[in-house]
């Protein structure tokens, strides 16, 4: 993590791990409905169902959850193996 990329992760970090975590799963959740509704419109023999996303809403957001964790501990690692360097 280089000097610019800290300075970026302290902003978010002080804005707490919750905000991070919700943003990343609301993002991630909208990026996938978006995408495979699309892909559905253009290449589905049914299209677009309103019952399939009573399928895809709760798994796109459970995974989104998980992608957001994910991110968060992936960057606090980072952040905390370049402090440690960077006081050696």
């Amino acid at each position: 993590m280089n000097d610019k990329q800290r300075t970026k992760w302290e902003r978010t970090r002080a804005k707490g791990m919750r905000r991070f975590v919700l943003l990343n799963t609301v993002i991630m959740c909208a990026v996938m409905l978006i995408s495979t509704s699309v892909f559905d419109y253009f290449f589905s023999f049914y299209g677009i169902r309103a019952k399939d996303l009573y399928f895809k809403v709760p798994i796109y957001a459970v995974s989104g959850l998980i992608f957001g964790l994910a991110m968060w501990f992936i960057a606090e690692y980072n952040y905390k193996k370049t402090s440690t360097n960077a006081h050696d």
